[in-house]
């Protein structure tokens, strides 16, 4: 720009820009015009600036800066290049009403982007709202979840307070065993010792090991030996003591089948020694006389009174004492028996000159306990 400076007025006026009416002040508009008089299109005052009808403003490459909000501008025409508004928020370009306010060569991109943006922002605000109304759906199972499983640790927390509780008995009682393994340990091994010098001394001799059925005693301090005279046996139940009266064949026993014979059962100390002269009656009393045979029981005869007493309960051998079964034992339970002079069981005592021995008594329907009482009497 070319400077003033050595030029007089006359030469340089018309190019300075003044008031077309050349006065002073500024209270109302102002038309610009240079010094020769001619309009420029624009007003000024102390508080407007009026760019006039017809009028190119060009802000090709400048920022305005400073304007505020809602400006009223009453014609903006022909507008080009680009514009660049700093510090400017909600600016309203207004009409007057009169004049046409037209932008030309303004640069729409960006607001073609920003609503293209907005678009894309409210579509995907739109998802934000479905995904965030999913995540609360999801964040509700979610605390469901949570409160089972809250649950769930409660009971296993017990549980494991539990489970600690019976590990430390466990553990107690698993010292207590492994203290007893230990004792019974040294006490086997003790044992196996002892054993094995019981063994090496020959403490225990079992070179008198008895045959089947003998019942067996120590002969001395450590020799077992059968004892052939005292027998056992299983099946039968029956425990044979032999030749205990005359060292022969004779034999008292202890019989406890009781079921032998079939219609007539007997348990308890059998003899058999002696024999019958004829086959007895299964059942009946019998005394053993001086001549060594079992005879018929009379209670009127003293000899047989006060003889050795027996019942027969078989062909060969008779009960001494003992339990024996016969139906023809009907009498009324707990009664006392007699035997009469038929060598038939009674509850009814002798009598007239009989002699009366206490035989046993009934214990229940058909079967009796024989005991034969060692004292007897005789009526008169």
């Amino acid at each position: 720009m070319a400077t003033l400076t050595g030029n007089t007025v006359a030469s340089t006026y018309d190019s300075l820009i003044k008031i077309s009416d050349n006065t002073s002040g500024f209270a109302t508009l102002k038309q610009l015009s240079d010094g020769l008089g001619a309009v420029m299109p624009i007003k000024f005052s102390s508080t407007v600036v009026d760019f006039q009808t017809a009028t190119t403003v060009n802000f090709t490459g400048v920022s305005v800066v400073g304007l505020t909000d809602n400006v009223g501008v009453s014609t903006l025409n022909s507008l080009t290049g680009a514009l660049t508004l700093l510090g400017v928020q909600n600016l309203a370009v207004t009409d007057d009403g009169v004049n046409t306010i037209t932008l030309t060569g303004y640069d729409d991109s960006q607001v073609i982007t920003n609503t293209a943006d907005i678009a894309t922002n409210t579509a995907d605000i739109a998802t934000n709202t479905a995904d965030i109304a999913t995540n609360l759906s999801l964040i509700g199972a979610n605390l469901i979840s949570i409160n089972t499983n809250t649950n769930d640790i409660n009971i296993a927390e017990g549980n494991i307070i539990t489970n600690a509780g019976n590990i430390a008995t466990n553990t107690a009682n698993i010292g207590t065993n492994t203290a007893d393994i230990a004792t019974n340990t040294a006490d086997i091994g003790t044992n196996t010792a002892d054993i094995a010098a019981i063994n090496a001394a020959g403490y225990v001799d079992t070179s008198g090991t008895p045959a089947s059925s003998y019942v067996s005693f120590f002969s001395d301090a450590d020799t077992i030996t059968g004892e052939t005279n005292l027998t056992y046996n299983t099946a039968t139940n029956v425990l044979d003591a032999e030749n205990l009266l005359t060292r022969t064949s004779s034999t008292i026993r202890l019989d406890f089948t009781y079921g032998d014979p079939i219609s007539h059962d007997y348990s308890g100390e059998i003899a058999d020694f002696g024999t019958f002269p004829a086959a007895p009656t299964i059942g009946r009393i019998y005394y053993l006389n001086s001549s060594g045979f079992w005879v018929a029981y009379n209670n009127t005869a003293l000899a047989s009174t006060r003889g050795i007493l027996g019942i027969a309960v078989s062909a060969t051998k008779v009960c001494l004492r003992g339990f024996i079964k016969d139906a023809a034992y009907v009498f009324t339970i707990g009664n006392e028996l007699y035997g009469t002079s038929t060598a038939t069981i009674t509850n009814s005592q002798p009598s007239g000159g009989d002699f009366s021995r206490i035989m046993g008594h009934q214990v229940a329907t058909g079967k009796i306990y024989f005991n034969p009482s060692q004292e007897y009497i005789e009526t008169v």
